[in-house]
């Protein structure tokens, strides 16, 4: 669309754009630069300012109410809101009509008010009831919202010393019941009527008579706020009973994605099958300066493998099922569990071990204490024998030390200066 640019728009129209973010191609960017050197150029003169304006067109955009695909947003065929990113919307209207009708009966009195008067007064009716009361949700969260207005109607009576009393008929009106406001309602107490005793009893409603009422509506906030509480609490345990259930299935597709991978290598391998390969165990330990934490997002993360494996082209699916490549594809493999930041089980091999031949390979690590450190544990089953130094080797020269070094999570002792030599 086209977006004249006048003086008192130009920077509204800019920052428009900006916070739009409206993609400005190289034209348009010259046309906002012609723009605004007119505006500069005619500040002494504004009279014929926007006959000498040229339009801003944006190109590429999508435009608004002309059916273009971008403006809109498809329903998913389930109806479900992931995540909770719309907003949800619990009417606690009715629900807070029938907790409000228990005002009804409330009542209070008082003798000797004033050193000679007794009061009383009960509520007899909500004679006014009107506004919203919802619960929203939005992203997990909950919260209450409330803007009622109500009045309710009240009946007293007072006497001078237990003389014949005389009836008296008022209300208590509430314009504006917030959740904000719970502790500082803002209300009105007036008296249908005139006279000495009117007017007693109406001082004696705005000291001390409407309490009772007042109180009963902090109270009917207090409920719907815990209302809203237990219902995101509830929502809670949902998501997380979905979660693990989400979790299982996902750890069973991955166990056999892997052992479709397996049957794959295995498949590939051409002419007869191989001798069996006399396997051994690997076991390893080593001490980091680091949280246990950080030491795993060295291990799984791909731009941190990039930078202690001095690679760009690391392949890191850090998931169960997903699978992982390093220096060039000469290590690869796949993930069978994760737990940040305490444990990794995944397959892994090296790339001139015979085809099908996968390790079993499991890092356990360990917090050492409050500033202490971590230690790395590694258990490395089915690792071909003839290759076990050859694994022992790659795993301190090109993962622990590379690892403290680039990182600083530790100091390098003994002859291992070679840290990125090749496989």
């Amino acid at each position: 669309n086209s977006i004249p640019m006048c003086p008192s728009a130009c920077a509204t129209h800019f920052w428009l754009l900006l916070f739009l973010s409206v993609e400005i191609c190289p034209a348009d960017l010259h046309d906002l630069k012609m723009n605004l050197a007119v505006i500069s150029s005619a500040s002494r003169d504004r009279n014929n300012v926007d006959s000498r304006l040229p339009f801003l067109r944006l190109r590429g955009g999508a435009e608004f109410g002309k059916g273009d695909p971008r403006w809109i947003v498809k329903e998913r065929e389930d109806g479900k809101n992931v995540n909770s990113w719309h907003w949800e919307e619990r009417d606690m209207l009715p629900t807070s009509r029938r907790f409000l009708q228990g005002m009804i009966g409330l009542s209070a009195n008082q003798e000797n008010f004033e050193g000679r008067y007794d009061v009383s007064m009960h509520v007899t009716n909500i004679s006014r009831l009107s506004g919203d009361v919802v619960i929203h949700k939005r992203k997990g969260r909950m919260w209450p919202l409330c803007d009622l207005q109500l009045t309710v109607t009240l009946a007293g009576e007072c006497s001078i010393n237990k003389n014949e009393s005389v009836k008296l008929r008022g209300e208590i009106s509430l314009d504006d019941v917030t959740v904000d406001d719970r502790d500082n309602l803002e209300h009105r107490v007036i008296a249908l009527g005139v006279g000495e005793y009117n007017a007693v009893w109406l001082r004696w409603l705005r000291s001390e008579g409407k309490k009772c009422a007042i109180q009963f509506v902090q109270s009917f906030l207090d409920e719907l706020t815990k209302q809203a509480n237990s219902a995101q609490k509830e929502s809670q345990a949902s998501d997380a009973a979905g979660a693990s259930a989400e979790k299982a299935r996902a750890a069973k597709e991955a166990a056999a994605k892997m052992a479709q991978v397996n049957r794959h290598a295995a498949a590939a391998t051409k002419g007869p099958p191989p001798e069996p390969t006399a396997t051994t165990t690997v076991k390893l330990h080593e001490e980091f300066a680091a949280r246990s934490r950080d030491v795993f997002e060295a291990l799984t993360v791909a731009s941190r493998v990039n930078a202690f494996t001095r690679c760009s082209n690391t392949v890191m699916e850090a998931w169960p099922g997903g699978r992982f490549s390093l220096f060039g594809g000469q290590v690869t493999g796949g993930f069978e569990e994760l737990l940040s930041p305490e444990f990794i089980k995944c397959k892994w091999r090296l790339a001139d071990w015979p085809d099908g031949v996968f390790s079993s390979l499991r890092i356990l690590l360990h917090e050492l204490g409050e500033g202490e450190g971590c230690r790395l544990e590694l258990i490395q089953e089915g690792v071909p024998a003839s290759d076990k130094a050859d694994v022992e080797r790659q795993w301190k020269e090109r993962f622990f030390y590379p690892i403290k070094v680039i990182f600083g999570f530790g100091s390098v002792s003994g002859g291992h200066h070679q840290l990125f030599s090749a496989v």
